[in-house]
């Protein structure tokens, strides 16, 4: 980021001059990320007298601080001397005009940003984070209900949607090996069914809008009494589950 900052100052000699027969200007700086302090060495030659064939010298040292209101990147950091002007006024003020160049890389403060925000677009922030931690305090435990849901919904789904067990196949010898108990295990949702039925499968009915039991057992040809045994169907609602007994 370039800047020109002016200097001006009125110097003061020790006498009267003539004329001023050279002038030199040199400076050395210290900077730090948003400041620069440093001197301006003015040194050169005068005449007091046109006829005067020696010439005296003068030098003087000028301070400055220098504000820049940003921070500077110190390793791309330039400071040198863009123009130098003065004028002898009153035969004995040196009057000087110092123009600094400055040029480096600026640094962004990250909350810099935030500060072109309007206050408007603050509120409306504000309000929509007030907005979102009101639903976040409501919502976990809706949100665990939920989940609970689906999770017995989807175990259900996944264990008995279209499923047709040969309960003829099953083998209930005692004497099997342990891999074959824990298949028998998982098919103990199966006890409570009367040895004497001679059901060979079932199936897994979902309830839609409109079913009626009357309905569902003349679908499958079941009476109300066999769907009783494994359902109960003293009060049924949509999307429940049952489990059909289909005859062999």
């Amino acid at each position: 980021m370039k800047k020109i900052v002016p200097f001006n100052n009125v110097l003061e000699m020790d006498t009267d001059v003539c004329e001023i027969t050279a002038i030199s200007l040199e400076h050395e700086f210290k900077a730090e990320e948003d400041t620069i302090s440093g001197v301006f060495f003015i040194t050169g030659e005068y005449k007091i007298t046109d006829g005067q064939i020696e010439k005296d010298k003068f030098n003087f040292e000028l301070p400055f601080d220098i504000a820049l209101g940003c921070n500077y990147n110190l390793d791309t950091l330039v400071v040198d001397i863009d123009d130098f002007r003065y004028e002898l006024i009153d035969r004995n003020k040196l009057k000087i005009n110092i123009d600094l160049y400055i040029d480096g890389e600026v640094i962004e403060h990250p909350l810099k940003v935030e500060e072109n925000i309007s206050e408007e677009d603050k509120l409306e922030n504000n309000n929509m984070l007030d907005d979102r931690e009101e639903v976040f305090k409501e919502e976990p435990e809706v949100n665990e209900k939920i989940e609970v849901v689906d999770k017995l919904t989807d175990d259900l789904e996944d264990n008995m949607k279209d499923i047709d067990i040969n309960i003829d196949n099953i083998n209930m010898n005692e004497n099997q090996n342990d891999n074959k108990e824990e298949n028998n295990q998982e098919i103990n949702l199966f006890n409570g069914f009367n040895e004497e039925e001679k059901y060979v499968t079932y199936r897994v009915y979902r309830v839609t809008d409109g079913d009626t039991i009357d309905k569902i057992i003349e679908k499958y040809n079941v009476t109300k009494e066999e769907l009783a045994k494994y359902n109960d169907i003293s009060d049924i609602k949509t999307g429940d589950k049952l489990i059909i007994p289909a005859n062999d």
